[in-house]
């Protein structure tokens, strides 16, 4: 209303004027129709320059979409060149049916789509420009962006003159070219130097133990370093930008926590060896556990120092000394458990001894009768009866089955458990001594004579495991050691 109504702006202040005396003056009809006649006259103003407005940019839009058709717009902005003649005509259809207000607006934006399709490649040329300065353009290709904006400058003018449109045209192309080659030197150039910083982190990683204390994250992080200089190129900078972003901060993350990581092994095989202690390995590897104590003190020494490499050493040859003392430690319980099962089937044995130490031609001639039939003996010397003995056995061969060895000593389990189960085995065919009655005379002479075969197998077994396997691997008890403190 200024630019095209500045009258109809200075009618209507006299009138809110006037219906503001009126109103002092108590004048309230007075008053009122003054108002109602400044409104009048701004509405009326609005909409004269509703329809001014809509007939100027109609006819800027009309010589912008010639310039940019004489450009040649319709190859390069096609989609622009067709919005801003379908606004162009949607506004003179509005203007004619007297909708001056919504004219106005679709005109405008006419003349912006106008405008946007004849300087579609000179702005295209200062965004790529503009785009090249984030990358640091300036520092990387600056003089591919001083002529992309010294042509996109002369193209605009040009482009401004339909009979300079079509050279203003290639130049602007040319001022693409060049904003395009400003942007790719700026995104490697970048990439770049992002890649020597990281390359710089990750040697500061490696010089603080990173690749003897975090190996898997240092392997990880330069394997996607690897990947990212496979995968870059300028036109997915953005996505390969994600990913450093990500390598950055992962090495960051190395650097500050890899003293940690040695303080936290360090802790926790402290833990570990505190343990093995009250459980009892100094009675068996008093040495072995000093030994331990003083790796972890010399990986300590030797981090400090930044001898990361012998700290490491120290470090991984002290849990595994603490891993052998642990299997050791393993070990002597199994032992200990199996010791007692031995001792238990000992017992039982002599509790049975009254049947075991007769000999099977003793028990033939008990069970041979004058009819030919084999009798059934119940025999009752000792403190067991067959069924008692069987039933001991039984419970000492389950919990035999039951008992899990260490690693490293499941061939001498199984030699165990297979001592046992000749014992039950036999305590087995004892228990058929009462019903031989119920047999052959040769098959209650194999019972007896297996049965008997049976407890020599299961005495001898057991005595060679005791001698080979297990006595040898006693430890002579020593003075305990003081126990270590935490790092």
């Amino acid at each position: 209303i200024r630019k095209y109504q500045p009258n109809a702006i200075r009618q209507a202040r006299e009138k809110l004027q006037e219906s503001a005396n009126a109103l002092v003056a108590q004048e309230y009809l007075k008053a009122l129709q003054a108002a109602e006649e400044a409104q009048r006259i701004l509405l009326k103003a609005e909409q004269n320059a509703a329809r001014a407005a809509t007939k100027e940019n109609l006819d800027a839009a009309a010589d912008k979409i010639n310039l940019a058709e004489a450009a040649g717009a319709i190859m390069f902005a096609p989609a622009q060149l067709t919005e801003a003649i379908r606004l162009y005509h949607q506004a003179e259809k509005l203007l004619a049916r007297g909708e001056y207000l919504k004219a106005r607006d679709v005109s405008a934006q006419a003349l912006t789509a106008a405008e946007d399709a004849r300087l579609y490649n000179v702005n295209k040329a200062r965004d790529l420009a503009s785009l090249s300065t984030r990358y640091g353009g300036w520092k990387a290709s600056h003089p591919y962006l001083v002529e992309a904006e010294q042509k996109a400058a002369v193209a605009e003018e040009l482009l401004d003159n339909p009979q300079t449109a079509a050279e203003g045209q290639e130049l602007a192309k040319e001022a693409v070219k060049m904003a395009q080659m400003a942007l790719d030197h700026a995104r490697d150039y970048t990439f770049q130097e992002r890649l020597d910083n990281i390359y710089r982190a990750l040697n500061q990683a490696l010089r603080a133990g990173a690749n003897y204390f975090n190996v898997e994250e240092v392997k990880r992080l330069i394997a996607e370093i690897n990947a990212a200089r496979s995968e870059y190129c300028t036109r997915n900078f953005d996505a390969v930008e994600m990913r450093l972003k990500d390598i950055e901060a992962g090495l960051a993350r190395v650097i500050e926590t890899t003293p940690l990581v040695l303080e936290q092994n360090l802790k926790d095989n402290t833990a570990r060896l505190n343990a093995l202690i009250e459980a009892g390995a100094e009675d068996y590897m008093a040495q072995e556990v000093d030994d331990v104590k003083t790796l972890m003190n010399r990986s300590v020494v030797d981090f400090r120092k930044r001898d990361y490499a012998s700290s490491y050493t120290n470090l991984k040859e002290a849990i595994a000394l603490t891993n052998r003392i642990e299997e050791r430690l393993q070990e002597q319980v199994y032992f200990d458990s199996v010791t007692e099962l031995f001792a238990q089937l000992d017992k039982a044995f002599h509790d049975f001894e009254g049947v075991i130490s007769y000999n099977p031609t003793f028990l033939k001639k008990l069970v041979t009768t004058p009819h030919g039939r084999p009798a059934a003996i119940n025999l009752t010397a000792g403190r067991a009866t067959p069924n008692d003995f069987k039933d001991t056995v039984k419970d000492i061969y389950l919990r035999a089955i039951h008992l899990k060895p260490p690693k490293t000593q499941q061939a001498t389990h199984e030699q165990v458990v297979l001592a046992i189960k000749y014992a039950y085995t036999a305590a087995e065919n004892f228990q058929k001594l009462y019903l031989l009655d119920q047999v052959s005379n040769q098959d209650a002479y194999e019972i007896i004579d297996t049965a008997y075969e049976q407890i020599r197998k299961a005495r001898e077994l057991r005595a060679e495991v005791q001698l080979k396997l297990i006595d040898p691997q006693a430890r002579t008890k020593v003075v305990r050691a003081e126990k270590i403190v935490n790092f």
